[in-house]
């Protein structure tokens, strides 16, 4: 899957983690490392991909815009309420997968621990999600839903093939 290209809209910041890829904390921008700036179209996952990370591949944690959001914190205020909007789209061998969501970010992950039945970066993943980790690191903002409250995420994956020609 390293040969795909993708393209990310509307993400600006990227969660950095340690040697065990738990989050440090930190929430930097993706100008500050452009082996994570996916924003220009065209760039492949492999001509982007970290050198220092072993394995080779993704396992990051992208954010969406703050400043659009209107926010300081990615899940700050009404969290789970952001705009619906298309964040990130792959293509490779005439197949294409578009992704949109409410959510504040979606960790890439490029099958990089992948065995047996799959080659290493056989596939990748997508998901969608508040910050990874929030919960023990408060000025991410909340992710808690409280008791009779209701949370919708709310993600599509949208699908297509092109005959190659």
């Amino acid at each position: 899957v390293l040969d795909h290209h993708v393209t990310m809209f509307g993400m600006s910041h990227f969660l950095p983690t340690d040697k065990n890829a738990i989050p440090t904390g930190e929430l930097l921008s993706i100008e500050a490392s452009p082996a994570l700036d996916f924003r220009p179209p065209g760039k492949t996952l492999v001509d982007m991909v970290p050198s220092d990370t072993v394995p080779i591949g993704y396992d990051h944690f992208f954010v969406r815009q703050l400043a659009a959001a209107g926010q300081d914190k990615p899940c700050e205020g009404n969290k789970f309420e952001l705009p619906f909007q298309r964040v990130a789209s792959f293509h490779g061998n005439s197949r294409y997968l578009d992704i949109s969501t409410n959510q504040p970010g979606f960790q890439l992950y490029t099958g990089n621990y992948l065995e047996r039945d799959f080659p290493s970066h056989g596939g990748f993943c997508v998901e969608p999600s508040g910050l990874i980790d929030a919960a023990n690191k408060r000025h991410f903002g909340s992710i808690e839903v409280q008791h009779g409250s209701v949370q919708v995420q709310r993600t599509m994956y949208a699908l297509r093939a092109e005959e190659e020609g």
